[in-house]
C-alpha cells in the first residue's frame, strides 16, 4: 500500500492478500482507499473492503478483488451505514463458490446438479440503520460476478442518500440470489445502464425494494431464468438410436427446470417514476449543426454515445417486469410531464417466454401481489412488450388487481402468443377484476395468437368493468392458426369489455399525413400502412355502448350486450363481421362507409340509417331462413346513392324473395340496381323491391343461367352437376359465393 499525500487516499497497486478498511487504512488512522489498475485483493472470508469511515473506495479499471473458493458470508466491500463516502467500481469483483465444473452425473446427456453452493456472498453490500451519504458507482469497466445462494451482486440494505449508477457487468448464479437489490430508501436516482444477469431459483435481477424519491431508469440488459437451458432441446428422434451425449428435452431433470424470479422488481414507491429508456432518436436530416454538436440530446447527464437500450428478459414463469408488493402498498410518481407523466415508461423491449409446456409467461405485471399499485398517468409503452407461452398462458401486460393505472398508451408494439394442444390464453392486455384503468391508446399494435385449435387469442380484455375509452389509430389483431384436422374451439377476440356495466366508447380513426407520397388507395390522406384495423371479435357490455368507427377495417364479429348501444361507421371505414344485440336497442349509422354484416336471420336494433355515400351487405341462409338483415323498431332510411348488396351461406334452388329491412317507418331513396348487383355474388340474379307502406324491402334472387354467365357448350353441359354439388363442399361453396364478379366467378368454376 502506498500512501498519496497527508491523508489523500491509500492506494493499492500490487497484489495484496490481506483485507482493509477505511478506518485504519493509513497506519491505524482513517483515509481514502483506492486499487489502482494492477492492484488487488484476494482473500477467501470476510469482507476484503470495509468502508467503516467517513472516506471513498474506489477501485480502478485494471483492478480486482479475488475471493475464490470463498466462504459462507465472503464481500467484496462492504460498506457499513452512517458515514460519507463514494463507492466506485471501475475494476472487477469475483467472489466464487467450489463448483469447478457441471457434470452429468447421471450420464443422460444434460448436466446436473446446483447452480451454486454456499450461501451469502455479496460483491457490494450496504448494511446499516443509519444512511450512507454518498453514491455507488458502478463504472462501464467495472464488473460484479457472485457465486452462491441467498446472495447478491450489489445489496443496499441501509438507507442511501445520493444516487445508484451501475454501468458495467453484474452477474449472479444461485438460488435466491439478486443481481441488484435495495432494500433501504434512497434520496437519488436509481440508473442502471450496464446489463445484470441472475440464474437460479427465485433469482431476480433488479429488485427496488426500498423507496426511491428520485427515478429509477434501466437502460440496460438484464435476463434472469432458473433454467440450465433457455432454449428448448430437442426431442429424442422417433427412428434411429440418438446421438451420444446429446441433451434432449426428455432427459431434463428437475434441476434444470427451476423457476427464476423477475428480472426487474419494483416493490417500493419510486417519487420520480420507472423508465426502461434508450438513448434519444436519431437526428433528422435538416438538423442543425448545434445539434449536431450536442452530446446529450436527451439532457439526462448521460453523453448519447455510452447509452443503450434496455432490454428485460424473463426466461420462466416469473414476469419480466413486476410492479407491487405483498405487504406495502406501491406509488410510481410520473417520470416526466407531457408524454412522460406517467408512472411506468417503457422505450426498450420487455420480453418474458415460458420455454417449457405448461409455464405461463407475462411481460409486465402491475399489482396483484396483495397490495395496490398506483401509477401516476398510467403506463406509457413506445417500445417493445413480448410473451410467449408453450401449452401455457401467455401474456404480454397484465393489469392485477389492486392496481390503478388512468390510462394504457401504446405506440409501440405489445404482442402475446401461445402454442399448444390445450385450452390457453394468449392475450395482449389483460385487465383483471380489481383493477382500475379507465383509458386504452393505441397508435401502435396490439396482437394476440394462439398456434393451436382449442386456446383464445384475446388482444385486448378488461375483466374489471372499469374501462370507459378505447381510441384506436393502430392495429389490434387477434388470430388463431388451428392445429390440422382438430375442430376449432377457441376463438379470437380483438377487444373484450363484456364486464363493464356503464358504457364503454371505442374510436377507431385514422391519422392523416399531409402532403404525403405513400400507396393510399381510399384517398383519404392515411397512408395504406397506416390505416387502422380491428380483427377479431368485440364483445360489448350492458351499458349504453357506442362503436364509432371512422376510418380503416373492423373485421370480427360484434357483440353488443345489453344497453342503449350505437354503431357509427364513417370515412370510408369498413366493418365486417355478425351483429349480436339481444334486447334490440341498437342504432347504425352508416353515413361513409360499408357495413358488411354477415349474422344470418333478422337481426332487432332501434334505428337504421345508410346515407349517400354509405353501403350496407347484409347476409341471407336460403336454406334455413327467408328473411335476414334487420328488423327496425324505429325508423329505416336509405339515402338516394345509398348501396346494397347481398351475400349468400346456402345455395339458391329455386327463385325466392327475402327481406332484407323491415321497419315500422321505412324512407328509401332511389336505388342502384346495378350497384346491388356488383355487391352480390355474380352467380345470383339480384333486384331489390321496396314496399314502404308495408315497411318492408325485399330483394328477389335467382341461380343465374348458362347462358346469362356467357358459358361455352361445355361449360354449360356440367353447370346443373357442379352447382348441386357445392351443396356438399363448403369450403368451394363459400369460394364461389364470394366472387362478385364474371372474372373471378370463372376463375373457381373452371378449377372444378
Amino acid at each position: 500500500m502506498v500512501a498519496s499525500g497527508a491523508q489523500a487516499e491509500q492506494v493499492i497497486s500490487n497484489a495484496r492478500t490481506t483485507p482493509v478498511s477505511t478506518s485504519t487504512a493509513n497506519n491505524g488512522a482513517r483515509d481514502e482507499v483506492r486499487l489502482a489498475s494492477g492492484g488487488s485483493i484476494a482473500v477467501t472470508s470476510g469482507a476484503a473492503v470495509t468502508l467503516d469511515s467517513s472516506n471513498d473506495v474506489k477501485l480502478d479499471s485494471g483492478s480486482k478483488i479475488d475471493m475464490l473458493k470463498a466462504a459462507d458470508g465472503a464481500t467484496g466491500i462492504l460498506v457499513n451505514g452512517g458515514n460519507t463516502g463514494d463507492v466506485t467500481i471501475g475494476g472487477a469483483i469475483n467472489i466464487t463458490d467450489s463448483i469447478e465444473e457441471y457434470k452429468d452425473e447421471d450420464k443422460d446427456g444434460d448436466l446436473d446438479g446446483p447452480f451454486a453452493d454456499g450461501t451469502n456472498r455479496h460483491g457490494v453490500r450496504v448494511t446499516g440503520s443509519a444512511p450512507l451519504v454518498g453514491d455507488i458507482r458502478i463504472e462501464s469497466s467495472g464488473s460484479i460476478k457472485v457465486e452462491g445462494n441467498n446472495s447478491s451482486g450489489l445489496t443496499v440494505e441501509a438507507p442511501l442518500t445520493g444516487d445508484l449508477f451501475s454501468q458495467g457487468q453484474i452477474s449472479v448464479v444461485g438460488n435466491d440470489t439478486y443481481g441488484i437489490h435495495t432494500t433501504g430508501d434512497i434520496t437519488g436516482d436509481v440508473t442502471v445502464l450496464g446489463s445484470v444477469s441472475a440464474v437460479g431459483e427465485n433469482a431476480t435481477g433488479v429488485a427496488i425494494d426500498g423507496a426511491v424519491d428520485g427515478a429509477v431508469k434501466i437502460q440496460g440488459a438484464v435476463n434472469t431464468t432458473g433454467y440450465r437451458y433457455t432454449t428448448a432441446p430437442p426431442s429424442k428422434p422417433t427412428t434411429g438410436e440418438p446421438r451420444e451425449g446429446a441433451t434432449y428435452l426428455e432427459n431434463l431433470d428437475d434441476d434444470d427446470l427451476l423457476q427464476g424470479g423477475p428480472a426487474v422488481r419494483i416493490a417500493g414507491d419510486v417519487t420520480g417514476g420507472v423508465v426502461f429508456d434508450g438513448p434519444p432518436p436519431p437526428l433528422p436530416d435538416d438538423a442543425t449543426e448545434e445539434e449536431k454538436k450536442d452530446t446529450d440530446r436527451d439532457k439526462d447527464g448521460i453523453p448519447d454515445a455510452q447509452e443503450t437500450t434496455a432490454a428485460i428478459r424473463s426466461f420462466g414463469g416469473a414476469p419480466a417486469v413486476l410492479v407491487g408488493s405483498a405487504d406495502k402498498a406501491i406509488n410510481l410518481g410520473p417520470v416526466g410531464t407531457g408524454d412522460d407523466a406517467y408512472g411506468l415508461i417503457n422505450r426498450g423491449s420487455i420480453e418474458a417466454a415460458g420455454v417449457y409446456k405448461d409455464v405461463d409467461a407475462t411481460a409486465v405485471q402491475i399489482g396483484g401481489t396483495g397490495q395496490s399499485v398506483t401509477l401516476a398517468g398510467g403506463l406509457r409503452n413506445q417500445g417493445t412488450i413480448t410473451s410467449s407461452a408453450n401449452t401455457g398462458d401467455s401474456t404480454g401486460v397484465l393489469i392485477g388487481a389492486g392496481a390503478t393505472a388512468p390510462s394504457i398508451v401504446n405506440s409501440g408494439a405489445i404482442q402475446s402468443v401461445s402454442a399448444g394442444s390445450e385450452a390457453n390464453v394468449a392475450a395482449g392486455v389483460l385487465i383483471n377484476q380489481g383493477a382500475n384503468v379507465a383509458s386504452f391508446v393505441n397508435s401502435g399494435s396490439v396482437t394476440a395468437g394462439v398456434n393451436g385449435s382449442k386456446g383464445d387469442a384475446v388482444a385486448l380484455r378488461d375483466e374489471s368493468g372499469t374501462l370507459t375509452s378505447i381510441n384506436n389509430t393502430g392495429k389490434i389483431v387477434a388470430a388463431i392458426s388451428p392445429e390440422k384436422d382438430v375442430a376449432q374451439t377457441g376463438s379470437a377476440i380483438a377487444v373484450d369489455v363484456s364486464a363493464n356495466s356503464t358504457g364503454v366508447t371505442l374510436v377507431q380513426d385514422g391519422v392523416v399525413i399531409p402532403d404525403h407520397k405513400l400507396p393510399d388507395a381510399d384517398g383519404d390522406g392515411v397512408p395504406d400502412a397506416n390505416e387502422p384495423a380491428i380483427v377479431g371479435a368485440i364483445r360489448l357490455g350492458s351499458g349504453a355502448d357506442v362503436l364509432d368507427i371512422r376510418n380503416g377495417t373492423v373485421n370480427g364479429d360484434i357483440s353488443f350486450g345489453t344497453g342503449a348501444d350505437r354503431l357509427a361507421i364513417s370515412g370510408g371505414a369498413v366493418v365486417t363481421g355478425e351483429l349480436f344485440n339481444p334486447d334490440g336497442q341498437l342504432d347504425i349509422d352508416i353515413s361513409k362507409g360499408t357495413l358488411d354484416a354477415r349474422h344470418t336471420g333478422q337481426l332487432q336494433v332501434s334505428d337504421l340509417n345508410v346515407g349517400a355515400d354509405g353501403n350496407l351487405i347484409v347476409t341471407l341462409d336460403p336454406a334455413n331462413d327467408a328473411n335476414g338483415g334487420f328488423k327496425v323498431s324505429g325508423s329505416a332510411d336509405l339515402a338516394d346513392g345509398a348501396g346494397l348488396g347481398v351475400r349468400f351461406n346456402s345455395l339458391i334452388q329455386d327463385p325466392t324473395s327475402f327481406t332484407i329491412i323491415e321497419a315500422g317507418d321505412l324512407n328509401v331513396g332511389a336505388i342502384d340496381q346495378d350497384v346491388l348487383q356488383s355487391n352480390s355474388p355474380y352467380a345470383f340474379v339480384v333486384n331489390a323491391n321496396v314496399d314502404e307502406a308495408a315497411g318492408k324491402l325485399t330483394v328477389d334472387a335467382r341461380r343465374r343461367t348458362a347462358e346469362e354467365a356467357g358459358m361455352i357448350k361445355a361449360e354449360a353441359a356440367a353447370y346443373d352437376v357442379l352447382y348441386a354439388g357445392l351443396a356438399d363442399n363448403e369450403l368451394i361453396r363459400a369460394a364461389m359465393l364470394n366472387q362478385t364478379d364474371r372474372d373471378g366467378f370463372f376463375h373457381i368454376y373452371q378449377q372444378l
